[in-house]
Parts: C-alpha cells; structure tokens; sequence
C-alpha cells in the first residue's frame, strides 16, 4: 500500500479513478483506515472531489475507526455535492451512526433515504440492536412489514437478537407492560418467527438457528431450544455450546458430556466456553447426586476422573489457564473435595482474579481448614488484592474456626472503615466469629450497630448469647425482639428454651413454650420437646413432663431417653423410669445403656 500511495503520488494529475482505488484498497486489502483519510485531504488539496464510491470507502474508515466527526463532516459534503441520494452512501451513513452510537442521525438518514434497499433496513436494526434498543427494532421490524418489505436471514436474526435483548432486560418486565408489551407476547413473536423461517426455508441458516436458540435458552424454553438443534443438518461450536448450555441448566449433566464427546467426534475444537460447560456438566452431576446420599460417593470419584481429563485436555488447548476456565475447575475440584488438585491448579497459575482468591478461600472453610484461609489471607495483602463480602466473610468464618480474636478485630476495623458492616450477611458472620472467639460483648457491640438488623441478625446474637453460656443476655435479646413485634421462629424458640435450661429457668420456659405454641402457631419439633423435658426432668417436674409426653405423642429418641433416665434416677420417680425403660430398649445401641441406669435405680430403691 505504501507503494500505491507513492505511485498515486507520482501521477502528473490525480483522477477520481485511482483516487478510489487507493482509498478502497487503504480499507479493503490493508485496514489502513487512518491512510485513507490521508488520501482524502491529499486529493482535497489537488482540487478532486470524491465521487460516490470514494464517499463510501471513507465512511467505512471512519466506521471502522469511529470518528464520528469526520463521519458527519463526510456527511455534509455528500449532501453538498448531491451524492447523498445515492443508496450505498446512505447505508453506510446508518451503519456508521449506528456504530457511535448516535441513533439519533442514523434514524434521520434513514428517514430521508429517497428510497430504502434490505440493506438500510438492516443496517438500522443493526444498530438498534447494538445499542440494546429491542423494543424499536421490534417497531422498524413492525414498519417493514407495513411497507412490504422483504426481509433476509439477517433481518430475522437482528429481530430474534432484538426479542432476546428484551428477554435478558433486569426490568424487561416492566418496561413491556409500560408499552403494551408482555414476555408472553414477546415469546409469540419469536415462535412466529420461527415458523417463518422454516416455512421460509432459512432455518439452516447458522445465524438464525443461533439467535433462535439463544433466545428459547434465555427464555428456559429448553425443548423449544432442542427442537431447533434436531432440525439441523451441520452444527457450529456455537451451536454445540447452546446445546451444552441447555443440559447443563437442566441438570443434565450426563447428556452434556455425551455431547462433548460428539462434538469432539465430529472433528470440532472446544473453546474455552464449551470446555466450562463441561467442567459444570461434572458439577451439575455431583450437585443433583447429593440428594441421594449412597450415590453420592461413586458419582463423585466418577466426576472428578471426568474434571481431570477435561482439565488435561483444557491444558492441552493452552486454555487451561484463563481465568473462568481455572474458577470452573477450581469449583469442581471444591466440590470433590480434591483439595490437592485444587491447590495445584491455584498455585500453577499467575492469572488468578478476584473469583479465584474467593473459590480457593471458600474450598478451605469447606474442608474446616481455618488456619489454611487465614495463610492465604496474607498472601491476599501481600499481593494487595482487594477483598469484596464473600472474601471478608471467609475470613471471618476461619475466625470461627481458628478462634483468631486479633484477626477478627483487624477485619471487623477494616469492615466499618469500608462501610460493609452493616450488609445482613457479614454483620451476622461478625457476630458468630466473635461468638467463636468468645466475645460477646464485641458481637453485641457489633450489633447495637446496625440501625435496622433483620431476623438473621437477631438469631445469630440470641444463639451467640446462649452459647456463651449468658442465658440472661440472650432471654433479655429475646424481650427485645418481641417489643420489636418480631415474630421468632423455631430456632430462636430453641436458643431460648435453651438459654433457660443453662440458666435452670423452669417457669420461664414453660412460659415462653406456651406463649409461642398458643399465640403464633409455633409447632414444637422433637429439639424444642427434649429440651423442655430435660430441664422439668432435672428439676424434679415429672408431672409436666409427663403432660408433654401425653398431649405431644412425641417419639422419645436416644438422647431424651437417657436424659430422663438419669432425672429420674437423681429424684427416685422408678414409674416413669420403667415406662421410659420399656421404650428405651427397643432402640439400638440404647438397651445396655438404659439396663445399666435402671439396675442403678433398683439398686438405689432396694437400699
């Protein structure tokens, strides 16, 4: 191109002609979009005007680059020299607007377009769907079939990309009911479309069935999605990763791995989202095998065999490493509790983000190994990374687990300095990494701070209170809350009957037990039961204990069965420990035990 340019250069007298050329092939053959620029003010000084053909390689230049100034200077000069009628000029006026972003003046060329061509009207929707306007792509979409004009595949896929954008809106809802619009109708758009398409033979079309199954997996529409896959004769990486993602949300994590290896079959290379995918497949399987508890062991040696492979043949592609490939694999080796793979991947890269510091964080709170987050945490400040809430809250639950009072009070510091104590989820987390450090008067410090604390806040303070062995602080907590008019629920009822129970409260508990159970409904379970019995037991109430037991039909287990073996032994009631005796032995693992303390008790009454 340098050569052209000379050569142009050297010409006596420059002509339009070659002046075009220069400028097409800056653009074309070179992408050398600021040199053709340079050709123009060039033929400017030597007295050329440019014709319709150099018009559209300099719009193009200025597209490619977005200077939108010289765009609107190009602009006035067409409309001066009277090229501006023609067709080609006017489309790339529009795609050039649209692509800065100045809707504003696309629509007005395309408004004063003499006459509009398939490629004007979508190089409008193209740049109503770039600026994420979905609902006036619908409108212009809307216009064409009023003004019969005829569509290609890459109308249909601007106006399938305009459906999904209002899909994917956080308040799409919204803003289609303000204008008459409702994701139901949406979703009818787009099935019309479908069967236009089909019926118009386009559906083969990549960039159609893309944007169609893109649309239907945003949607949840899975089968619909399916429906579109089956359909077609050759499937693109894109396509694969659709088909992916709609078993991996279904939870269909054996499927998704069948597909991965057909795509592999079928001569295609994984990119690193589809190689996600199918760590996640490993995830999803894991996940969904945890609600059968004897499957769960073997579906989670199968998975991770299944994570190594991909990860090796992840690290054969030389994307191993990138970033959302490396939390994926880092979350499926947390989830397998391959906490040696885990750290090999962690340590084995230098391009880890905030995601992670997080996961790695998380893998260690998961395995109990307080005092492995609190290690990393100093790599964390070495490194200056700066910590988000899930970062703060693994430390302060490794302070839970450590019992690091020091560390618990730098974070707390750090906290308030950062104005994120008083986000529920942390504030609770302070509390409990106090309570574990022993320190209640900091967690109820920490929590006369929050202006308006929620329910959570309060169970965490009552529990914290309780299990520190201050049964009046958590009862005094406990009036708090009722003047608050919150209504507890059963495990603050537990921490109370429990904080009684430390304390040897007898009529408090019975006051609180009937309060709760007659004012709000709160139906006793077995713990709140076993606790009330096990404090009426100690002191010596077998009457209400006995009432308990009669109105509740409760079933007494292993642990209630011992307690009120030992009351009854330490007051002499020898009824009730034969009644309880008869019910203990037909437990397992409970007969020697309740045969030991009942020979005590005889051997006490024979005495």
């Amino acid at each position: 191109m340098q050569w052209g340019g000379s050569l142009l250069r050297s010409l006596p007298q420059w002509t339009p002609k070659p002046w075009s050329s220069a400028t097409s092939s800056c653009i074309d053959t070179t992408s050398h979009e600021y040199k053709a620029l340079e050709l123009l003010v060039n033929g400017r000084e030597d007295g050329l005007h440019p014709d319709a053909y150099t018009y559209v390689n300099l719009l193009k230049a200025c597209c490619s680059i977005c200077d939108i100034a010289l765009g609107k200077m190009l602009h006035t000069d067409a409309c001066m020299t009277g090229s501006i009628s023609n067709a080609f000029i006017g489309n790339i006026l529009i795609s050039m607007y649209g692509k800065c972003g100045d809707m504003k003046d696309a629509e007005a060329v395309f408004t004063q377009m003499p006459q509009r061509d398939i490629v004007s009207w979508n190089a409008l929707l193209s740049a109503y769907v770039r600026e994420g306007q979905g609902y006036r792509a619908l409108q212009l979409y809307r216009q064409m079939q009023f003004e019969d004009s005829d569509c290609d595949t890459r109308t249909f896929m601007f106006v399938l990309r305009a459906c999904t954008i209002l899909a994917e809106a956080e308040d799409s809802v919204n803003t289609w009911r303000g204008r008459g619009l409702t994701r139901s109708m949406c979703v009818e758009i787009v099935q019309a479309l479908h069967a236009t398409v089909r019926r118009r033979r386009m559906i083969q079309s990549m960039h159609i069935s893309n944007a169609l199954v893109n649309f239907y997996v945003k949607c949840k529409m899975f089968h619909e999605a399916q429906n579109v896959i089956s359909t077609l004769h050759k499937r693109d990486i894109t396509i694969w990763t659709a088909q992916l993602s709609v078993c991996v949300q279904q939870g269909e994590g054996e499927r998704a791995l069948q597909m991965f290896r057909r795509m592999q079959e079928e001569g295609l290379t994984p990119d690193q989202v589809v190689f996600i995918l199918a760590i996640q497949s490993c995830i999803t399987i894991i996940e969904r095998a945890e609600s059968l508890p004897i499957q769960v062991e073997a579906r989670t040696v199968i998975s991770l065999e299944i994570g190594k492979a991909l990860h090796a043949d992840a690290h054969k592609e030389a994307i191993s490493s990138f970033p959302n490939v490396l939390n994926t694999l880092l979350n499926l080796y947390g989830k397998c509790r391959a906490l040696q793979e885990a750290e090999e991947v962690f340590e084995s890269t230098s391009r880890c983000d905030i995601v992670s510091w997080t996961v790695m964080l998380l893998i260690y709170i998961k395995d109990g190994q307080g005092d492995r987050v609190l290690q990393l945490y100093q790599h964390l400040q070495k490194q200056h990374v700066p910590l988000n809430d899930a970062i703060y809250m693994c430390l302060l639950q490794a302070c839970c687990l450590t019992g690091s009072l020091e560390i618990c009070h730098h974070l707390y510091f750090e906290l308030v300095a950062n104005q994120i104590d008083a986000d529920p989820s942390v504030a609770t987390t302070i509390i409990q990494a106090y309570g574990s450090c022993a320190r209640m008067l900091d967690a109820q410090e920490a929590f006369e701070m929050i202006m308006y604390p929620d329910f959570v806040l309060w169970t965490a303070c009552i529990n914290g209170h309780c299990e520190g062995g201050n049964s009046l602080a958590s009862l005094a907590l406990f009036e708090r809350l009722n003047l608050e008019r919150i209504t507890p629920d059963i495990i603050i009822f537990s921490s109370v009957l429990l904080a009684c129970k430390h304390a040897g409260l007898v009529d408090e508990a019975l006051n609180i037990y009937v309060s709760l159970t007659a004012t709000i409904n709160l139906r006793p379970n077995l713990q709140h039961n076993g606790i009330l019995i096990d404090l009426l037991g100690c002191a010596g109430n077998f009457k209400q204990v006995e009432n308990i037991l009669e109105q509740t039909t409760m079933h007494i287990d292993s642990t209630i069965g011992l307690s009120l073996l030992g009351s009854c032994i330490k007051h002499g009631n020898l009824k009730l420990a034969e009644k309880i005796f008869g019910t203990a032995i037909d437990q397992p693992g409970l007969e020697t035990i309740a045969f030991i303390l009942m020979s005590n008790l005889y051997v006490e009454f024979q005495h």
